[in-house]
């Protein structure tokens, strides 16, 4: 699988944060980023060091990765790969005396005899071919000015200036890109397009003094930040390239709990929020409660007028008199109180 391979490993090598691939410039500018961070005390320092240590582990895990598809003995016959094709959570193996699992679950955990890897067709390998030169060439417009002044080129990130319009940059502003009144007077009556000529010169020269203010630190963390990554491809093939399949660490394989932190502290809280609180409690409760308590007054009600709807005439005109003198009553009581 010569196509699999080499595209896999050139996107082993970008993520893994290798110079020229495009990861190598992506993470050194976050981690040089992060450790020019100002205005939140130390906290950059230790943002760096947690960025750092990640870099370390990703290229240890893409390492494991590459180890265990491409190197090492085969692994896809016999019953090395019977036992493997199970994950670790199956209580028993298909030549188990006691297993009972139907053809599908034999085909589905069973290797066929004659298999043996083969190159995808150009239907996958040809984005994986476009997604590996993109890896080792893509990173190239944004290659950062402590990089590129070691040449001579000035500041060529094209990427950077790309994003600059929707960035912006707090609590600096130099004062050579503030315009002076004769410069302001100049553009006024010179044509437009010297006008911005002499803008995109201060903006670039904005850019280079900004970049150039240590450019000798962004070199040194680049180094660095190289040497962690080389490192971190040693130890990981230390480790795995005659254990490919090793047992990792309990919480490296509950994957640092990440999952059940997550869920038991902010997806099951949400959801007992919105099941007891929201759904039965106010929606049930609340809203269900004022409508269905409306139909049934309005039921209860219908029912006690319903009562006299008898269909006799004498009990009908019984009621008119009730009513009547009701009427009369009430004219007589505020009457007799008037005129006293």
């Amino acid at each position: 699988m010569p196509i699999t391979y080499l595209t896999m490993g050139m996107g082993w090598l970008a993520i893994c944060g290798i110079p020229v691939w495009a990861g190598f410039f992506s993470k050194d500018e976050i981690l040089y980023r992060t450790f020019a961070a100002g205005g939140i005390g130390n906290w950059n320092y230790v943002l760096w060091i947690v960025g750092l240590l990640t870099a370390v582990l990703t290229a240890v895990y893409m390492t494991r990765l590459m180890v265990m598809t491409f190197f090492g003995s085969e692994r896809f016959h016999g019953e090395e790969a019977d036992v493997h094709a199970y994950s670790e959570h199956d209580e028993e193996l298909p030549n188990s005396s006691s297993s009972d699992t139907g053809d599908d679950d034999e085909e589905h955990h069973h290797l066929p005899h004659d298999f043996k890897p083969h190159e995808s067709p150009w239907s996958m390998t040809g984005p994986l071919v476009v997604l590996a030169v993109l890896a080792t060439l893509g990173g190239l417009v944004g290659i950062p000015y402590a990089v590129s002044s070691l040449f001579g080129a000035g500041d060529v990130n094209v990427f950077e200036h790309t994003l600059e319009p929707v960035i912006a940059k707090i609590g600096h502003k130099p004062e050579h890109v503030t315009p002076s009144m004769e410069s302001l007077e100049h553009s006024a009556t010179a044509p437009r397009i010297e006008g911005n000529a002499i803008e995109s010169k201060a903006i670039e020269t904005a850019a280079e003094s900004e970049h150039a203010e240590n450019p000798g630190t962004e070199r040194l963390l680049a180094v660095l930040s190289v040497l962690l990554a080389l490192s971190g491809i040693a130890i990981g093939w230390t480790m795995f390239i005659n254990t490919p399949l090793r047992k990792m660490p309990k919480i490296l394989e509950e994957k640092w709990r990440i999952d059940e932190i997550y869920n038991g502290y902010i997806v099951d809280p949400i959801t007992r929020l919105s099941r007891n609180g929201l759904w039965k409690g106010f929606d049930l409760g609340f809203i269900d409660g004022i409508v269905n308590g409306i139909g049934h007054f309005v039921m209860e009600l219908s029912n006690l007028f319903r009562g006299i709807q008898v269909g006799f005439v004498r009990s009908y005109a019984a009621i008119i008199l009730l009513g009547a003198l009701v009427v009369l009553g009430y004219f007589i009581y505020f009457g007799l109180k008037l005129v006293g």
